[in-house]
């Protein structure tokens, strides 16, 4: 999720949601993006009428066609928020990036492609999917990290934060020569030594 202000892009109010899925009661497919819709709005909006200091959108953008939007409306509905605006973007006939459709409540909206609203509602949805495929990247590469370190006897939690604030990255383990290993705080040289001979054995 993504937030937009009357200054533009508003990362500290960005969120991730970690889908939670629970196959066997909801007989739901990791890329049904209805029910993953219905569980992010239904969180971004639980506590709205309780905390004071949760921010109350004036507008909502789904990226998705009438199906999408609907699904929305729903929940704005079943939380008595359906005051607020609510509009779905879709790529046109053969998902033609420069013929979107906006869906609202009552009609679907072809903009022309030199409209200026045009290019506002796509640059919102080019930064949901950069923050979207950012935050998979990051949250794939410390799965990674976590499985590579289990493999190596002797590197627990504290080692394994002390490489990667040192080195940034897991390539960057990767590579390392045994004497920029050595000099890891917490690192002692046999496990500097164990960790430099699993990468280059």
């Amino acid at each position: 999720m993504i937030v937009v202000d009357q200054e533009g892009l508003n990362p500290k109010n960005y969120r991730k949601y970690n889908i939670r899925y629970e196959l066997n009661i909801n007989k739901k497919t990791k890329t049904d993006d209805y029910y993953m819709i219905k569980e992010v709005l239904s969180r971004r909006l639980r506590n709205i009428n309780k905390n004071s200091n949760s921010i109350l959108p004036n507008v909502i953008i789904v990226d998705g066609g009438r199906g999408q939007f609907n699904i929305a409306k729903k929940i704005l509905k079943e939380k008595f928020l359906d005051s607020i605006a609510l509009i779905g973007i879709s790529k046109g006939k053969k998902r033609n990036s420069r013929r979107e459709i906006i869906h609202t409540t009552n009609r679907d909206i072809a903009l022309k492609p030199n409209d200026s609203l045009l290019y506002f509602l796509q640059r919102i949805r080019d930064e949901a999917h950069r923050f979207a495929i950012t935050s998979h990247r990051s949250r794939r590469g410390k799965q990674s990290i976590q499985s590579v370190f289990e493999k190596i006897s002797g590197v627990g939690p504290k080692r394994k934060k002390s490489l990667i604030n040192h080195f940034g990255s897991l390539e960057k383990i990767k590579n390392a020569d045994l004497e920029e290993l050595k000099a890891v705080n917490s690192l002692s040289e046999q496990i500097a030594i164990q960790i430099y001979d699993f990468f280059h054995r």
